[in-house]
């Protein structure tokens, strides 16, 4: 943080003001620069811009920023020894700006960059509605739902019609496959032939990266084991562990702790999610920052005799086995990058700013893949995690002051605020996406998030 300067006076000797000389942005930067590089995935991935801009013209737009920000630089290092302040001034914006534009073109760029239409082989130029033969892989955990399997297939080759040529092909496409769940349905790592109607995504949800979806889909497995064997053991381990928590429990208390610890949607889960959704504690049964930080503290507790660095390991240990058996979904990584940074700066002697932390996380999830910036998952966890910290304090306030003098109003007003700020961050996408807005999430969450923590011990 930069010291309070004091104010300007009229000497020739008087140092510039902090608004000259203090850092960039107030200090975030970082923050700055990823809400840039979002703002170009944006402004690329929608229909404001012409979508035959190519990367290398976004490329060469941010090498024209960054000279311009390097020009500003070095104009306001010679006018700040001479004491023009305006100027000074108005040079810092520019640089400001021109690193910016820097990274709004770099954000462009790599959405322009996955982008399927620059792609002379992807699968997305045949969506729309023709029939065809596809064969790819299974490359995420399927998705159950009541009799079906939802499908995320990387496509490799294709086929159009019956006595088209077979070519080879790219890109991602979503399907459902209808049969008994059992050793013959498709898992992640399967090679698959598939044959069906080719079309585009429409209005529904599909994972980040898929470009078109094939119904009325008939499957054939060609090859079985493929994929990253770390993932394939990493699925086996979430089947296993859902398969003895339902022996071991009746429904639907099985399938609720399934959702709390492994992040899993099982059929009898999934047909009470509304009332999740609609009492603002879907949070409860998806990967959250909240139950990494009690895993790791839990993991720290545990590890503390034994030193600082195996204590920390056994933290980060804790934070990604969450993000393996949770999934690995947006909301599991961005709150296992999170703890891991919490975990290592508190190791480091380093300070650990929340909004940074998120900055870094959404960045670092935003270059693997652009377009997470649509999936709903994503946003939610994003947005609670920016608005938490900066309203709980007033809410708490708020809710505290009138009640200081009862046995545990502290505690409740706490409760109340995080599930009312949680509410207010995330209510534009809850309102947009969902159609929901809950207004009995702040009773619910009083009575449900106190038991979070020891479900998630005893549980495990």
């Amino acid at each position: 943080m930069s010291s309070v300067a004091s104010p300007p006076s009229s000497s020739s000797s008087q140092a510039p003001s902090t608004l000259l000389r203090g850092p960039l942005f107030g200090g975030y930067t970082i923050v700055a620069i990823v809400a840039a590089w979002l703002i170009g995935i944006a402004l690329r991935a929608s229909d404001i811009l012409p979508p035959y801009v190519a990367p290398w013209t976004w490329l060469a737009l941010a090498g024209a920023c960054a000279m311009f920000a390097t020009l500003a630089a070095l104009l306001t290092q010679f006018i700040a020894q001479r004491r023009i302040r305006l100027l000074s001034l108005a040079l810092r914006l520019l640089l400001m700006i021109g690193i910016l534009g820097v990274f709004v073109a770099l954000g462009a760029a790599r959405t322009a960059w996955s982008d399927p239409a620059t792609d002379p082989t992807s699968v997305a130029r045949y969506a729309n509605g023709a029939s065809v033969r596809l064969q790819g892989e299974v490359i995420a955990e399927p998705d159950l739902r009541d009799g079906a399997r939802l499908l995320t297939v990387e496509v490799s080759s294709i086929r159009v019609g019956d006595d088209g040529p077979t070519q080879a092909a790219s890109g991602r496409i979503t399907t459902a496959y209808y049969g008994p769940d059992d050793w013959f349905a498709p898992a992640y790592g399967d090679t698959l032939s598939l044959s069906g109607d080719l079309e585009p995504l429409g209005d529904h949800y599909a994972p980040p990266g898929v470009v078109a979806e094939l119904t009325k889909a008939r499957s054939v497995i060609v090859d079985r084991e493929g994929g990253n064997p770390l993932l394939a053991r990493l699925f086996d381990l979430r089947l296993a562990l859902a398969q003895a928590i339902q022996r071991a429990l009746p429904e639907p208390e099985a399938a609720l702790l399934i959702g709390i610890l492994l992040g899993l949607k099982t059929p009898v889960l999934r047909s009470r999610l509304a009332l999740f959704t609609a009492t603002g504690t879907i949070h409860l049964v998806v990967p959250a920052g909240l139950k990494v930080s009690i895993l790791a503290d839990a993991a720290t507790r545990a590890f503390r005799l034994f030193g600082r660095w195996p204590r920390v390991i056994g933290s980060l240990l804790a934070v990604g086995a969450y993000a393996a058996v949770g999934g690995g979904g947006p909301a599991a990584l961005r709150a296992a990058i999170m703890g891991a940074l919490l975990v290592l700066a508190s190791a480091l002697g380093r300070a650990y700013n929340v909004y940074i932390a998120l900055a870094l996380a959404v960045l670092g999830m935003s270059v693997v893949e652009p377009l997470v910036i649509y999936d709903a998952g994503f946003q939610l966890t994003v947005l609670a995690t920016f608005g938490l910290p900066l309203l709980v304090p007033p809410i708490q306030r708020a809710l505290a002051a009138p009640f200081r003098a009862l046995p545990g109003a502290v505690v409740v007003a706490e409760l109340l605020a995080v599930t009312i700020a949680a509410q207010l961050a995330t209510l534009p996408v809850l309102a947009v996406t969902f159609h929901q807005v809950s207004l009995i999430a702040p009773i619910a969450n009083l009575l449900t998030v106190p038991l979070l923590a020891p479900l998630l011990i005893v549980g495990a």
